[in-house]
């Protein structure tokens, strides 16, 4: 072909093009906007769930959370461990086979709005086993084990009775986050879940902890719900977002028997800090400095706990 007709060859397909996206960019762009429609429409059934306009999944957690024994789901708090899973489990809330932290019948609720969730201000609670690294080498491996899992039970149990929800297990540290669903005063019940946490492991014992645990208690907005492979496939309920990496530093800075509480949380909660000892931080990956103020067993923290 000549350099005529390729040069007809060409402009005949510069054409096309045009008209191609001529006559798709309307199609294109309506689809867009239902999609767009679509998403919004999803984020605001996840927000009704997550501030507790929607019922369905926190409604059976007051019941459910009183009843024995853990392990439990982390949303409904229903049983796995018996008695209540022979009473539970065959009506549907029974481990999760993809995921134990949940139960089917949770998955099934969480399944009818798909993958996704809402940006939301919660509270978040990382408690940290300090020092670890060194009782580990001290005690050995099974003694070990034995310490951590007491620790979980421990602080799970704090967490669970101020109505959060026990997202992980990572190493040695609890990682929490309270929601208005679950507890409308998430930020002072995160700030009572810590303190409880470092009562039951010891703190204010006269011959000292069973175990040094240190913790951060911080509230801001992040990404909140089910997360993970669509078709059916292994999915999650959790948070993401800056505040959860903010929380876990501040558990890292934390001292055995501490509570690093940040700004934000005594706003958001209402809590007196006239008592507290007041730093400012350098986290690691963060340039502005960060006021945070130090709870401790027997310190004078008023106003509401729940």
């Amino acid at each position: 072909m000549g350099f005529e007709g390729q040069s007809i060859v060409r402009g005949l397909a510069a054409d096309r093009r045009r008209r191609q996206r001529t006559t798709l960019a309307p199609i294109h762009d309506l689809d867009y906007r239902a999609w767009m429609a679509q998403e919004a429409s999803r984020e605001e059934r996840w927000r009704a769930l997550l501030d507790g306009d929607d019922p369905r999944l926190s409604k059976p957690r007051p019941l459910f959370k009183h009843i024995p024994s853990p392990p439990r789901c982390k949303l409904c708090c229903a049983p796995f461990g018996r008695p209540g899973s022979l009473i539970l489990g065959p009506m549907g809330y029974r481990a999760w086979s993809k995921n134990p932290t949940l139960c089917d019948a949770c998955v099934r609720s969480l399944g009818n709005k798909g993958l996704g969730g809402a940006e939301i201000e919660l509270s978040f609670l990382f408690a940290d086993v300090r020092g670890s690294t060194t009782i580990a080498e001290q005690v050995g491996p099974s003694a070990f084990t034995t310490l951590l899992n007491r620790f979980y039970d421990a602080v799970s149990r704090a967490v669970i009775d101020n109505d959060g929800l026990v997202d992980k297990f990572v190493g040695d540290e609890v990682v929490a986050f309270f929601v208005p669903a679950f507890s409308p005063a998430y930020a002072a019940a995160a700030v009572a879940a810590a303190r409880e946490s470092l009562d039951v492991t010891g703190h204010g014992d006269p011959a000292g902890p069973w175990i040094p645990v240190g913790i951060g208690v911080h509230t801001g907005v992040a990404f909140v719900g089910s997360v993970g492979s669509e078709g059916g496939g292994v999915a999650d309920f959790t948070a993401l977002g800056d505040p959860v990496n903010v929380t876990a530093r501040l558990a890292s800075e934390a001292g055995p028997g501490e509570i690093l509480i940040t700004e934000s949380t005594v706003v958001a909660s209402g809590l007196s800090t006239v008592a507290l000892e007041r730093r400012e931080l350098n986290l690691r990956g963060r340039q502005e400095r960060i006021v945070v103020f130090v709870d401790r067993v027997g310190s004078s923290l008023s106003g509401p706990t729940r």
